[in-house]
């Protein structure tokens, strides 16, 4: 490790002190069985690819849906590809 990656590395693990964002888990982790929820769509969305074409992600579901576990897991993706995700909550 040079010390460039080193510096990377403390930035990452600062961006997601800053963050603070619950305990990392994975996606593969999340059970997509049984739910409505878009299995491609989700991880195209972790992927980070609409970041490239300048596009927003809006996560929207009733109570008990997943949301925010999955605004959990994209926001950790990014962090570590040394993107800033901004999120909001907003309720109705």
């Amino acid at each position: 490790m040079d010390a460039r990656d080193g510096l990377q590395a403390r930035s990452i693990k600062y961006q997601m002190t800053a963050a603070r964002l619950p305990l990392a888990r994975d996606l593969a982790e999340f059970a997509f069985a049984g739910t409505p929820i878009n299995e491609g769509l989700v991880r195209d969305l972790a992927s980070g690819a609409f970041i490239a074409s300048q596009r927003n992600a809006v996560l929207v579901g009733g109570s008990g849906t997943g949301r925010r576990e999955l605004a959990v897991f994209t926001q950790h993706r990014l962090l570590k590809r040394g993107v800033l995700p901004v999120s909001q909550r907003i309720a109705s």
